[in-house]
């Protein structure tokens, strides 16, 4: 699928007019050069024909591209399919690589028209023009044939969408499954072979023709020979300027906005020079028509050559001829071909009467071709450039009208009008597409911009649960989000709102969440001219969401809102954002009280602002109430291609010592996590859980191996990355042995071959579901079988590491509690129904090694982004998906302060949740290193503080647990069940002393 200018649905219109228009002039200026140049027999030179075959080359270069970008325009999407994405790359390529070489062709000919004036005739004869013009072709579409055989070699597998108008090499490379630096590297060589080398030849031209043209003794013939190069030249920089920026690069780093801009231009404006600036600028190819005749064309040259003497090479042949004659002591032929040669030279009845001669012949040409040199960059005749440039001028001016009335609505506003007697609001809109998309919460901390979709949404029955910071919402939306497979919705206001969820966004995109941010924002006129908590947010948020879109007018809200949903859970989910100014939220009757004026303003300038506005307030709210739909578009996600899962099954089938990791990916729609667990059970490898993989296969499942997972790396033969990447969290892939085969599938191809350049190599990298990748494999494999041995001795790994908790577990500590032991009793005591929350450090990270998620998404941490304050959200999103569960948070202390004020949310809104606090008094993971390494314990002490009577301050129940009540820890445990079932949130503030169970855990 061309993306194309589908992020600019503004200015579609504006658009098709404007590249229309220069469409028709590019398209007819060449034509008609090629016309007069083969209808006109005194134009059947060498230099005219270049011209005529660079007329075509660049009417078929516009015609690959153009049309359907045109199309493009008028249409919502387009698909193009691999065949004909496959033309239209080759003939785009070998048209463009032709005109790289014309260019260079059209340098020569400068070269040697000025250079060696006398031996042009010789040196770029008519045979030799097709020739070479033919080898321009050949050479420039074999250059062509190349690239794409290697962009087309291998199937596409990384999606189907092209960032571009048409299917250019780098964005198209990019889809590919087979994309190797050593194809990239052999395109980029043919780049440079084509771009580069052409002009470097153009220059050595130009170099010999300034050196030159600086003998020259005349300023004004100096000044005549430049300006025969400066249309050449115009074309040479714009071309080969735009072809470097694109294509001399080794690989596509640009902004695709960016290089969408710059393609605009070397396909849209760089071929309207030929026609405009190169050579409807020359007065042969402008003078030529049916009310001037050749008598009249050759006696005006006869008249031009007798106003400067005789053409200086006629006269030096009479002289030379004269004197040899003279020396023979005889008049002969010489003689005679002196007297005509005069006599073309001197009167127009005489030159026509001489018309056979071969010196006239010679002179004609010689005139056709100094005039073409000396007039190419003067000033052209009334009948020629003036009234092309008044043409152009005109269009212009009407595409800029029809541009500003499609921008101010005008045409809209024909066929759709404005409802002003209506109270509805945009809030509305928003809540309908919300509805539609089966979102049953929206997260919010209350602003006046965001007020109507809050109420709308309540009178749809979507819950609104409104938090004590904006980044508890996106927290919540992304715990949503990760339990339900849906998209989680978190709403805010302008300005600080926003800013606020910073953080939590980064988070979610990180951790892969699809979230919907919705933002207000000032009203569309006041943006950008000092209106209250007016921020540029879209360049806040583009570097943190998949899409963001700023909606102009209420009309816009569904389908933008459907196009985010979409989004946000097509290929790697993500968080998209979407701003809602005020005045799109608000009804009419509201927006117009405070955009127009009561009274009629007097005066010109006055009247016109007023039109201005009530022109702007009728766009607003034309067509908003017209029924559109409201539900899902379909997603794009990717899948592993059938040859790929076949190679899989092959590598996988030889292994003797297979291992899986799982990762959060894994647990993504549209493979339901029961299916999944059934085909890795089936399977039988033994597997590795991270992320939101954790707890598929349930609690202690023979398949699960928790511990000393380094090590089993080292150890297997095939290693499956399902969904996990080799960042910080695998030693950026220095864990696996050489001799490993390593299949990795991910659904994000870049994430996918993190430090593959460096550490690791994949035998098999696919970019899909890796859900329904798993479910393929293990359907490819039916019957296979591994030996016991090596699962049973990853578990026998596993108890030895599990013994050494309980003996670390029974340690005395100087003072308060074990987090060992008290851990292996929350483990003890957690209900089969259960869903953890962590949030914190240190005792975060023990309790990863000793609690066990009870089942498949049961269990919630921040993922890599490693965020501290994201308890109070997830706890909140889980307890509203899971009413029926026991949710437990565990905290650090540290961490806790983060979470501690939304506990006044839980009470206002009857949500109960358990939090359990490890208090060791201090930022353990990051002393536990600074300490030794740096001898200070600066910034990491904090205290042993009463939580939970903070929380009890909040409505909340508190409890403690310390060294007094070391033996009654089920006890608190099951006193706070007791309280939660009784609707009641719990804090249990533990005060535990610090241990070295995770020395040498990392802190950065």
């Amino acid at each position: 699928m061309l993306v194309g200018f589908s992020n600019l649905p503004d200015l579609r219109t504006t658009l098709f007019a404007l590249f229309f228009f220069t469409y028709l002039v590019t398209l007819s200026g060449n034509v008609t050069i090629i016309t007069i140049i083969h209808v006109d027999g005194t134009l059947h030179t060498p230099m005219y024909r270049f011209l005529a075959l660079l007329s075509l080359s660049e009417t078929c270069y516009t015609l690959v591209t153009i049309p359907n970008m045109l199309a493009h325009l008028l249409m919502e999407s387009q698909t193009i399919p691999v065949p004909g994405c496959r033309a239209q790359m080759f003939f785009f390529l070998g048209l463009g690589c032709s005109h790289c070489f014309f260019l260079t062709l059209m340098g020569y000919d400068r070269y040697v028209a000025i250079c060696h004036p006398l031996r042009y005739s010789m040196i770029i004869r008519s045979t030799v023009c097709l020739c070479l013009g033919a080898l321009v072709f050949f050479f420039g579409f074999s250059v062509a044939l190349i690239e794409t055989s290697l962009i087309f070699s291998a199937p596409f597998c990384r999606g189907d969408r092209v960032e571009h108008f048409f299917c250019d090499i780098a964005l198209v490379l990019k889809l590919s499954c087979a994309e190797s630096a050593s194809k990239v590297l052999a395109i980029f060589f043919l780049s440079i072979l084509v771009v580069l080398v052409s002009f470097l030849l153009i220059l050595l031209s130009y170099a010999f023709i300034v050196a030159a043209i600086v003998r020259m003794p005349s300023a004004a013939g100096r000044h005549k020979a430049f300006s025969t190069c400066t249309a050449h030249l115009t074309v040479v920089i714009v071309h080969f300027g735009c072809a470097s920026i694109i294509y001399l690069r080794p690989e596509s780093g640009g902004n695709p906005s960016q290089d969408r801009l710059v393609a605009v231009f070397y396909t849209v404006v760089t071929p309207l020079l030929n026609p405009v600036v190169y050579t409807l600028r020359n007065k042969e190819t402008c003078n030529v028509g049916p009310t001037k005749s050749r008598g009249r064309r050759i006696r005006e040259g006869a008249g031009y050559w007798k106003s400067r003497g005789a053409w200086p090479p006629v006269k030096k042949r009479v002289k030379s001829a004269a004197l040899a004659n003279e020396k023979r002591g005889k008049a002969g032929p010489v003689q005679e071909a002196a007297s005509r040669d005069s006599a073309l030279i001197g009167g127009a009845g005489v030159l026509e009467l001489g018309y056979g001669s071969a010196h006239a012949r010679r002179a004609r040409t010689a005139e056709r071709r100094c005039n073409f040199m000396e007039t190419s960059t003067s000033a052209s005749p009334a009948g020629g450039f003036f009234p092309s440039f008044l043409l152009l001028a005109f269009g212009t001016l009407v595409a800029a009208l029809l541009g500003a009335a499609h921008h101010l609505g005008l045409f809209y506003q024909l066929m759709h009008k404005v409802d002003k007697a209506s109270i509805r609001h945009g809030g509305e809109n928003v809540a309908a597409v919300l509805r539609a998309h089966s979102v049953r919460f929206v997260f919010t901390l209350v602003g006046g911009h965001i007020s109507p979709l809050l109420v709308a949404c309540e009178k749809l029955g979507i819950r609104v649960v409104d938090t004590r910071h904006e980044g508890t919402a996106v927290f919540a939306a992304d715990a949503v989000a990760r339990l339900t497979g849906t998209v989680g919705v978190a709403a805010v206001t302008a300005g600080p709102g926003l800013t606020n969820t910073v953080t939590a966004v980064k988070n979610a995109q990180m951790a892969q969440s699809p979230v919907l941010l919705l933002g207000g924002a000032a009203s569309t006129l006041l943006q950008n001219r000092g209106a209250l908590q007016a921020i540029d947010q879209m360049s806040l948020f583009r570097p943190l969401c998949k899409f963001c879109a700023s909606v102009r007018r209420v009309r816009d809200i569904i389908p933008t809102l459907r196009a985010a949903m979409a989004a946000a859970q097509s290929g790697t989910p993500g968080p998209v954002f979407v701003e809602l100014p005020i005045d799109v939220l608000y009804p009419y009757f509201m927006v117009q009280k405070e955009m127009v004026p009561a009274k009629p303003p007097k005066g010109l300038i006055g009247r016109g602002v007023s039109w201005y506005l009530e022109n702007h307030l009728a766009n607003l709210f034309a067509g908003a109430w017209e029924p559109q739909p409201e539900g899902p578009l379909p997603l794009d996600i990717p899948q592993a291609s059938p040859q790929q899962v076949q190679h899989c099954v092959e590598i996988l089938s030889r292994a003797k010592r297979p291992l899986m990791l799982l990762g959060s990916q894994a647990v993504l729609p549209p493979t339901p996590a029961d299916k999944l667990r059934a085909a890795v059970e089936t399977l039988g490898v033994p597997c590795f859980l991270g992320g939101m993989a954790r707890g598929l296969l349930g609690r202690n499942h023979p398949l699960h191996i928790r511990q000393n997972r380094s090590a089993a790396l080292k150890k297997a033969d095939v290693v499956v990355l399902a969904g996990m990447v080799c960042d910080f969290r695998l030693s950026y892939g220095r864990v696996f042995s050489r001799s490993s085969k390593i299949i990795v599938v991910n659904r994000n191809w870049k994430e996918m071959l993190i430090n593959s350049d460096m550490f690791w190599k994949p035998q098999e990298a696919v970019q899909g579901d890796v859900g329904s990748f798993v479910v393929k494999l293990v359907q490819g494999l039916q019957g296979q079988t591994w030996a016991s041995d090596w699962a049973e001795e990853l578990r026998q790994a596993d108890h030895q590491k599990e013994q050494t908790f309980r003996e670390k577990a029974l340690m005395p500590v100087a003072q308060h509690l074990n987090p060992v032991r008290v851990l292996q009793l929350v483990e003890e005591t957690l209900p089969d129904n259960s869903v953890l929350v962590v949030d914190g450090g240190d005792f975060v990270g023990t309790a990863a090694h000793l609690v066990q998620p009870r089942g498949p998404l049961r269990w919630l941490d921040p993922g890599a982004f490693g965020t501290l304050g994201v308890g109070a959200g997830f706890a909140l999103g889980a307890k509203l998906c899971r009413p029926d569960a026991e949710v437990w948070c565990l905290f650090g202390d540290g961490a806790f302060g983060y979470s501690l004020i939304e506990f006044d949310t839980f009470v206002r809104h009857k949500i109960p949740v358990i939090a359990l606090i490890g208090n060791d008094a201090g930022w353990t993971q990051i002393s536990r290193e600074q300490v030794p390494s740096l001898g200070s314990n600066v910034a990491c002490g904090l205290a042993y503080t009463d939580y939970h009577k903070a929380a009890m301050g909040l409505g909340a129940q508190g409890l403690l647990l310390s060294r007094e009540s070391e033996d009654q820890v089920i006890k608190v445990l099951r006193d706070a069940q007791q309280q939660y079932q009784d609707g009641h949130s719990v804090v249990i503030n533990i005060l535990i002393e610090r241990t070295d169970f995770r020395d040498g855990s990392i802190a950065v």
